[in-house]
């Protein structure tokens, strides 16, 4: 519209109109991206389970995150070496780890630290992924998982999200017999706790 209304012959106008389009086209396509992986969480009424290794889940994550933020020179750290074995859907806990360290990259200023570590509760395994980051005023921690929901503090920040992240990882940790929760400090960083089932459900 604007390159009909004023003419495609300004270089400088078709410049700043061509980056608006490229802006809005990757905003829709990750909206569009984020509502398809709500539509398949929900369409996946039974999660299969099967025996894997959750530090290696969590390392992988961790590498991802790494290449995808490479330019904002973050402190990564994994599990401690060595498999913890469990049973559970690992496609799908990976897709839910790596929101929540997504999540963690987006909201930690360059230079920060983000940790994944893992351990065992007695039939559990938890897993814990913390930050450095800009943190979550204490009255939006209830919303966070709601879809849609972003914070004022998330809002005045080019992250780029819609609020479904955290949705979609906590749908697929109620599936898989989980839970999350979290705690956060204005300021001083987030950790998010995902506790988990070891062993194979019984029918």
């Amino acid at each position: 519209n604007i390159l009909r209304a004023w003419g495609a012959e300004d270089p400088g106008l078709r410049d700043e109109a061509i980056g608006a389009i490229d802006r809005e086209s990757r905003r829709m396509a990750r909206l569009c991206s984020d509502l398809l992986s709500v539509i398949r969480s929900e369409e996946m009424v039974e999660f299969r389970s099967v025996r894997y290794d959750i530090n290696g889940v969590c390392r992988e994550v961790l590498a991802n995150a790494a290449t995808r933020y490479l330019d904002k020179r973050f402190e990564f750290t994994g599990p401690e070496e060595g498999p913890l074995w469990l049973y559970g859907e690992p496609d799908r806990i990976e897709e839910a780890l790596g929101i929540l360290v997504d999540n963690a990259c987006k909201y930690t200023p360059e230079g920060g630290r983000i940790s994944v570590t893992t351990r065992r509760r007695r039939e559990r395994v938890i897993v814990r992924v913390a930050d450095t980051g800009v943190g979550i005023p204490a009255e939006d921690l209830p919303n966070v998982f709601e879809r849609f929901y972003r914070s004022d503090l998330s809002r005045s920040k080019d992250t780029g999200g819609f609020g479904l992240g955290l949705a979609i990882a906590k749908h697929i940790i109620d599936k898989s017999e989980g839970v999350v929760t979290v705690e956060s400090t204005v300021g001083s960083g987030t950790v998010f706790e995902v506790s988990l089932p070891r062993r194979k459900a019984e029918a």
